[in-house]
């Protein structure tokens, strides 16, 4: 095992020396985000570096990254205590999102207290049934009342663009419904929790190049919140 991680350190020293990263990354995503933050990211990384490769890992399934041969992670909010190497970036926040066909017919809630006339598109992990939201002088606790549940942001987001309610979603998987006019921020002077993505590697003696190429990349779209 020694000589192994001996031989790695010294390829990965050789390759870290060289100026341009070639040969294949594998990458590993939750679903919601190898959906929507992963192909921006890494489109623009192979454009930047004609030499790579990538395979794309997407699954919910936590991995282990050494024994199943993963360079990087995306990972999303706090990350537990791994002994990774990870560097973090907000994406922006959760907030309150349905289609202007749903709100032609249920006029846009005012104020929080208003919410519970409305039709929530839930999250099934959310902790009982309730979101906070806050507008920086005050936080308040709603309930998530609604028929529909899924435990799936992509399966939310489509519901909310046909008209089934008002969903609570990370703002960077609205990016493109925003633009498109598919969805519309609810109250919007009020907001949940930041997001926050990380990328995680195993910690070893010399970072790989292609690894500190895709880090670059992330820090160049992502400080700019283009995703």
């Amino acid at each position: 095992v020694r000589a192994l991680e001996e031989l790695q350190a010294a390829e990965n020293e050789l390759e870290s020396s060289r100026a341009e990263p070639s040969g294949r990354l594998r990458l590993t995503a939750p679903v919601d985000v190898g959906h929507n933050a992963v192909p921006a990211l890494v489109h623009r990384y192979l454009e930047l570096h004609p030499r790579m490769e990538v395979e794309l890992i997407i699954t919910n399934r936590v991995l282990d990254l050494l024994g199943e041969g993963i360079d990087l992670a995306i990972r999303a909010g706090e990350l537990k205590d791994s002994g990774l190497i990870a560097r973090r970036f907000e994406l922006g926040q959760f907030c309150l999102w349905a289609s202007p066909e749903y709100l032609s017919i249920h006029s846009a809630p005012r104020h929080p207290k208003e919410f519970t006339r409305h039709r929530c598109l839930r999250l099934s992990q959310f902790k009982n049934n309730r979101i906070r939201i806050s507008n920086d002088k005050e936080t308040v606790s709603l309930p998530a009342e609604g028929r529909l549940m899924a435990d799936d942001f992509e399966t939310i987001r489509a519901l909310a663009i046909l008209g089934e309610g008002i969903a609570f979603l990370p703002s960077f998987l609205c990016s493109e419904e925003i633009k498109q006019h598919k969805l519309v921020r609810v109250l919007p002077q009020w907001r949940g929790d930041k997001v926050f993505l990380s990328l995680v590697y195993p910690p070893q003696r010399f970072v790989p190049a292609k690894i500190r190429a895709i880090i670059a990349v992330a820090e160049e779209l992502w400080k700019k919140r283009t995703l």
